[in-house]
């Protein structure tokens, strides 16, 4: 994709936000976080309650999340998808053109991440494409949450060639 993108002369922007950030907001709180971060980031939309009831699972997944405070965990994580989505508004300002972003499917799954603080911030068009491994019967995906949301827009399969090589 990166080749590609050198080799047709697609402009590429990071969208990614510093880990120190993350590690700042996940320890103390977004409200505690410096306010010069705060006003390039701005403030993240806040979960449904279905994110937060999936990120806390995620939550315990994480080594020493019993010493840690779980809204300072989706803090981070709300975070790290407004900055996300504040990247690809601030690309879709500088062009006419349309804009993609190549990003986690945990930042995009049933539009909670990215694709929520991108509508809370305006009227944007999102559509989001989510890989799945090859031979996992449709039956065994989660392709819908609890409230009967999708979890894309698409799936699309990613799979090694018998040489090891990703297709």
């Amino acid at each position: 994709i990166l080749e590609l993108a050198r080799d047709q002369k697609i402009p590429l922007v990071a969208l990614n936000v510093p880990r120190e950030i993350i590690s700042q907001t996940s320890q103390l709180g977004w409200k505690n976080v410096e306010h010069a971060t705060k006003t390039q980031i701005g403030d993240p939309a806040p979960a449904n309650n279905l994110y937060r009831k999936l990120l806390t699972n995620v939550f315990g997944q994480h080594e020493g999340s019993d010493e840690k405070s779980i809204d300072h965990f989706i803090e981070a994580q709300l975070v790290w998808d407004r900055s996300f989505a504040q990247g690809l508004l601030d690309a879709k300002m500088k062009t006419t053109r349309l804009v993609i972003g190549i990003i986690g499917s945990g930042n995009l799954q049933y539009g909670y991440g990215v694709t929520h603080q991108v509508s809370a911030s305006g009227d944007y068009k999102t559509v989001t494409f989510i890989p799945t491994n090859m031979g996992a019967a449709c039956s065994s995906l989660d392709l819908l949450d609890e409230e009967g949301e999708p979890s894309a827009d698409a799936l699309f399969v990613a799979y090694q060639n018998h040489e090891g090589n990703d297709k």
